[in-house]
């Protein structure tokens, strides 16, 4: 019996910044991609460190279809569901090469529309 895979369904549309440009002062770079914006819902392995609950800063990950132009760490980007909220890339890294539901992934932190992260 064949393998079904779903297939990622990119619900929203973000815009991106690259150094040096940040949104605080500059229009952005790259505009209007396809993407999916998804907070892991636990945070595994927290109470390992001892007053990590008040200062983690839980990764946020956008999922990007193959063909998106290429985000990569240091970008800033935001997701046009949510005009006021920036995140700084981090890490960027094919998933699922060589399969029918391949993208890729952009691990990020929330930031102001400067670039600095954390938020506050």
């Amino acid at each position: 019996m064949p393998y079904t895979f779903a297939l990622p369904n990119f619900n929203l549309t973000g815009v991106a910044w690259v150094p040096p440009h940040t949104p605080a002062t500059d229009p952005e770079d790259i505009g209007d991609f396809p993407c999916q914006l998804y907070l892991p819902p636990r945070c595994e392995g927290i109470e390992q460190f001892e007053g990590a609950t008040q200062t983690y800063v839980p990764p946020i990950i956008l999922r990007l279809d193959k063909a998106t132009p290429t985000i990569m760490k240091g970008f800033i980007v935001r997701v046009n569901t949510y005009p006021t909220e920036y995140y700084l890339v981090q890490w960027v890294q094919k998933i699922h090469i060589g399969f029918p539901n391949e993208y890729r992934m952009a691990i990020m932190n929330q930031c102001d529309s400067s670039g600095i992260s954390p938020r506050v």
